[in-house]
């Protein structure tokens, strides 16, 4: 993360840029146009080398007042840099008007040989890239078992009729039917062979012999007599052998699917992708996955499901209401696989994690986040991330990530865990102000908790707003009175990094990491902080002392345990970056500082940690009290120890 040194312009006559550390410009609400001019830092200024531009300087205009959204800002180089430097390639001198419009910034940059480019918010777009070549087309998988048979779907159009099979074998005649009307008679055949002579009769009676008269004409036909009774039917011929199959018709219209047959159901398992649908998500199905984070965990609430597991897939999630843990879904799992980016909206003020009733949860990354980093550009931190990796949510600056303030009930009592494992959180100053501390645990009393974090990245980019807070801070719900609260802290293998800004004496905290004020408190707490790396920023201590950790141990001697707390460290870094200091900076400093506190801390540095402090600007002499180590802060701050305790310094 790069830091900002910023000024103010309101107009009315020329601004001339002589350094190359300045890089944002405010512009003023009530900009006079009149003379206004923008001259960019020199980039052949042979008598001032040390201030030149660059390669790669970026300045950047900020107009969150739209002043320039219509009337540009000319912007022009020094009149001590030759004509052949040029702007956006036209020369220096004559320099162009930039606007800012909708997105209300311009970023200007150096490329070198002389060349500067300025262009509104995020750039011109460059065009799209060919399409890549069609990957190879996976195996088919393994077919599914057939569910039952579904209702059947209207008959499809009738195919084309196929060619006739051949006739089969002639089957035995059946009785004769009845006659049909007798039709017109056709022309005479030709007289038929003589049939074979019947015997002959036997011979009658002879009558007396006439005379013979002449043969006469042949008289007409007569009419045919009525038809007899037709015979009964003859039984059925045998069947003749089947013709060959015609050719398939065309196939008709797919009826509608039927009813999918029962599947696999988890026991207590949900999942949530950007194509899901909170209407339809279900517990147990795949199929049916939730759209949002927190529909899914109130899912589970709602059915009273503990150890449940919810199984968020790759892909962005913007987030606007919180996610809620609570005796209903106890020590519940969010698996974010692959590359989740998991952001809360601008205007969202609530945490993104609430627990209450001691609820408790798990979240385990596949990989934690590798996109944002202290060194990130600037412009990359600003704007959405559109190749993010890994696990990371993203606070919106004024909310925090974790808030647990739980009322004192039975269930409080049992203690809360929250278990954090390769994710990144980056707290990104989109609002004005900071307002809470990204883990802000307030307990009420007769309670406990463990906060476990193992291979996580935690960003606190806030040095720029105004009330700044701690990473961690835990503090009894009710300062008014003595508490019984347990705390523990398991950190290992994590990185802390912290913007700096100025520290205000007023401000319990004091910007620090973590900050523990258990002023009343009875029980003790212990920690464990192992293989990790605190990276504070340049701010100044304003006269004032501060720590990596700051606490607040009991005065009264009956309401302090002996320890009240215990540390266990193991090869850690505490590095810190100062300007203009004139105060102490310490790894552990306690606020109450009461010479009467013996015995109440307890740290046992196993490894050999390591303490640093960078100076930049300082004026005022930063106090050192450990001689083996050059240049390095103390160890801890003003803590009375009794013997026979031992403190490794190193």
């Amino acid at each position: 993360m790069v830091s900002y040194n910023s000024v103010e312009y309101s107009g009315g006559s020329a601004m001339r840029l002589a350094h190359n550390y300045i890089n944002r410009i405010i512009i003023t609400q009530g900009f006079n146009h009149t003379g206004a001019a923008f001259h960019l830092p020199s980039v052949r200024d042979t008598s001032s080398n040390s201030q030149n531009a660059v390669v790669g300087m970026e300045i950047e205009i900020w107009d969150d007042n739209s002043e320039l959204a219509t009337i540009g800002l000319p912007i022009k180089i020094q009149q001590n840099d030759p004509a052949t430097v040029t702007i956006n390639g036209i020369s220096g001198a004559v320099g162009i008007t930039q606007t800012t419009g909708s997105t209300k910034r311009i970023t200007i940059r150096y490329d070198g040989s002389g060349m500067w480019v300025v262009y509104d918010g995020f750039g011109p777009r460059g065009p799209q890239g060919a399409q890549g070549n069609q990957g190879a087309r996976g195996n088919q998988g393994a077919q599914g078992s057939r569910g039952p048979q579904g209702d059947q779907g209207a008959q499809g159009v009738q195919g084309l009729q196929g060619n006739q099979g051949a006739q089969g074998s002639r089957g035995p005649q059946g009785d004769q039917g009845a006659q049909g009307v007798q039709g017109l008679q056709g022309n005479q055949g030709a007289q038929g062979a003589i049939g074979i002579q019947g015997a002959r009769g036997n011979q009658g009676n002879q009558g007396a012999a006439g005379n013979q008269g002449a043969i006469g004409i042949q008289g007409a036909r007569g009419n045919q007599g009525n038809q007899g009774a037709a015979g009964n039917q003859g039984a059925q011929g045998a069947r003749g052998n089947q013709g060959s199959q015609g050719v398939q018709g065309v196939q008709g219209v797919q009826g509608v699917q039927g009813v999918t047959g029962p599947g696999f159901k988890y026991d207590r398992t949900v999942w949530v992708d950007p194509q899901g649908d909170d209407l339809t998500g279900q517990i147990g199905k795949p199929e049916f996955p939730f759209l949002t984070i927190n529909k899914a965990v109130d899912a589970l609430s709602a059915n009273s499901t503990n150890d449940g597991n919810v199984i968020v897939m790759s892909g962005y999630y913007e987030l606007i209401n919180t996610i809620k843990f609570d005796k209903n879904n106890l020590n519940t799992t969010l698996q974010l696989n692959g590359n989740c980016l998991i952001r809360s909206r601008k205007d969202m003020t609530d945490p993104m994690i609430e627990v209450q009733d001691a609820g408790s949860f798990n979240i385990v990354g596949d990989d934690l986040n590798s996109t944002i980093t202290p060194w990130t550009e600037y412009q990359s931190v600003f704007q959405a991330l559109k190749n993010n990796s890994g696990a990371l949510f993203e606070t919106n600056g004024n909310q925090s990530f974790l808030a647990d303030g739980s009322d004192n009930s039975p269930e409080t009592r049992l203690g809360a865990y929250y278990s954090l494992h390769n994710i990144s959180i980056w707290a990104n100053p989109k609002n004005e102000e900071e307002v809470q501390p990204l883990f802000y645990l307030a307990k009420p009393d007769d309670s406990s908790f463990q906060l476990s974090m193992t291979n996580c990245n935690v960003f606190d980019s806030r040095g720029s707003l105004s009330g700044q807070q701690p990473i961690i801070s835990i503090t009894p719900k009710n300062l008014e009175s003595d508490q019984r609260i347990s705390t523990t802290l398991i950190l290992r293998d994590t990185f802390f990094y912290k913007e700096g800004n100025n520290v205000d004496e007023e401000r319990d905290g004091r910007d620090a990491f973590i900050y523990a004020d258990h002023e009343s408190t009875k029980r003790p707490s212990n920690w464990l902080i192992s293989n990790c790396i605190f990276y504070h920023g340049i701010r100044d201590l304003n006269g004032t002392s501060s720590g990596i950790i700051v606490t607040k141990v009991p005065i009264r001697a009956f309401a302090r345990p002996i320890p009240w707390l215990s540390i266990r460290m193991n090869n850690n870094e505490f590095n810190w970056n100062l300007r203009n200091s004139g105060g102490v900076p310490y790894i552990l400093y306690d606020l109450n500082n009461d010479a009467n506190n013996r015995n109440s801390i307890l740290v046992i540095n196993k490894g050999s940690s390591i303490a640093s402090c960078n100076t930049i600007d300082t004026t005022v002499p930063i106090v050192r009290t450990e001689p083996n180590m050059i240049g390095a802060p103390n160890l801890f701050g003003p803590i009375t120890l009794d013997q026979p305790t031992t403190i490794n310094r190193s």
